[in-house]
């Protein structure tokens, strides 16, 4: 995701100079109104009704393995 953000970041910086960005990643869900989140980016459906969402595209997720991991479990 930070490869797909990391230009539009710098457009809207030079476009807002005076707006700070606070960009975090995280592993787990957090609780967006509790951490005064403005905008989240999530794969996967919205569990909060009180929030808005917006699909921004599709992924595919595929399993991947080497050979020898296949062998070996």
């Amino acid at each position: 995701v930070f490869h797909q953000l990391a230009p539009l970041v710098g457009e809207f910086r030079e476009a807002f100079p005076d707006i700070t960005l606070d960009i975090t990643s995280h592993d787990s869900i957090i609780d967006l109104l509790e951490h005064k989140t403005d905008i989240a980016i999530r794969i996967g459906d919205l569990s909060d009704s009180n929030l808005h969402a917006r699909r921004l595209g599709k992924s595919k997720l595929h399993i991947v393995a080497s050979p020898q991991y296949l062998e070996k479990y």
